[in-house]
């Protein structure tokens, strides 16, 4: 009876012991599947916009994607693929569109504190932002955008908040969209003004500088 006893406490443990690797492989799997999935800090990989369809894929005028967000019709497009230095500030602007937006029905209340319309046109540009020095800068792609039609936008009408204005770190690289609605979308041109570059204590380092894109001659 007694090495009976023992018999069964060995097999209960030998069980026990069992469960637990099985129980510590699995966690060490699922540690193992979350750190894969976590970003890199810092990348310059583009994430698409929670409120705007990817407009990556639209080349022509004309051609229309749609998505959970809504529907986008390329309405025109420049792909300067410009750099401009501004002190520790190296700015290359990737493209310039015009697009026209319908956004699905649970979108329509984000964009109801710029517009009341149900469908819109919007200017944006896709800017890459390095900051090149070793010390911390402050610096937004865009301060003001004025069409060839006179219309002025600021850069709190934002619709795309990608994080491209505020600080930047020695050596960070950022990269996304800037865009606003329009009254009028048939623009020949587009100027856009960024903002002064400012170091950590707020010291201005580099003025603004004006760029325009120019559509049709």
């Amino acid at each position: 009876m007694k090495r009976i006893s023992i018999a069964i406490i060995l097999l209960l443990l030998s069980v026990v012991t069992a469960c637990n690797n099985e129980v510590k492989q699995s966690e060490e799997k699922v540690s193992a599947t979350a750190t894969a999935k976590e970003p890199t800090k810092g990348t310059t990989e583009y994430v698409p916009n929670p409120q705007v369809p990817d407009d990556r894929e639209l080349d022509e005028a004309g051609e229309v994607i749609t998505d959970r967000k809504g529907e986008i019709t390329l309405l025109s497009q420049l792909t300067p693929n410009e750099a401009i230095t501004l002190g520790p500030i190296l700015l290359v602007v990737k493209d310039v569109k015009t697009i026209h937006l319908r956004p699905n029905y649970g979108m329509i209340d984000y964009f109801h504190m710029l517009t009341h319309d149900e469908e819109f046109d919007f200017v944006k540009v896709f800017f890459e932002v390095t900051n090149t020095s070793n010390e911390e800068v402050n610096f937004g792609p865009v301060a003001l955008v004025e069409t060839s039609e006179g219309e002025k936008v600021t850069w709190e009408n934002d619709i795309y908040l990608d994080g491209l204005h505020g600080v930047y770190a020695p050596g960070e690289k950022k990269q996304g969209n800037v865009g606003f609605i329009l009254e009028n979308s048939n623009i020949q041109s587009v100027k856009v003004l960024t903002s002064d570059v400012y170091d950590a204590n707020e010291k201005l380092i580099q003025k603004a500088t004006e760029l325009e894109y120019k559509f049709s001659e």
